[in-house]
């Protein structure tokens, strides 16, 4: 019987899906890099960030999957003309990364992963966009797991 295991792809899109029903219209999400927000001031990415294939059986078709994934949580730092202030960034930077925590502990398991976890702390900084805003930038690390 030949392998079909799980595309990292499907995870990636399923993942950002998940997150973008938690967020509220507010936010934007991605389940690619991107370039520009358009001027949007809360915008989530989900990138692929590398695979563990393990075969754990006798054959090709019992092999596990873990993908790593990075979510990026990017915020405007500010903007007078839309009333955005230096905390307004700070406060939306920090409940997006409860909220992504409480998403990963609520959907442990789903129909593509065994597993979604935190598998390192998360980074935030300071970045300049490609249009010259300055961002507040989170990264955060998370795995999915999906036994045969």
């Amino acid at each position: 019987m030949p392998s079909n295991v799980i595309s990292r792809k499907t995870v990636r899109e399923a993942l950002a899906v998940l997150i973008d029903t938690k967020f509220s219209s507010d936010w934007d999400v991605f389940n690619y890099k991107v370039k520009d927000f358009g001027g949007k001031a809360r915008n989530i990415v989900v990138a692929s960030a590398g695979s563990l294939r393990s075969i754990t059986g006798a054959q090709a078709v019992e092999s596990d999957s873990g993908f790593r994934f990075r979510i990026y949580v990017f915020v405007l730092y500010a903007d007078d003309a839309q009333s955005w202030t230096a905390q307004n960034s700070e406060d939306a930077l920090d409940g997006a990364e409860k909220d992504l925590t409480d998403l990963c502990n609520d959907n442990q398991s789903g129909t593509y992963w065994n597993r979604l976890y935190f598998y390192s702390e998360s980074e935030a900084a300071e970045i300049i966009d490609e249009g010259g805003k300055r961002f507040r930038r989170e990264i955060l690390y998370v795995r999915t797991e999906k036994y045969s």
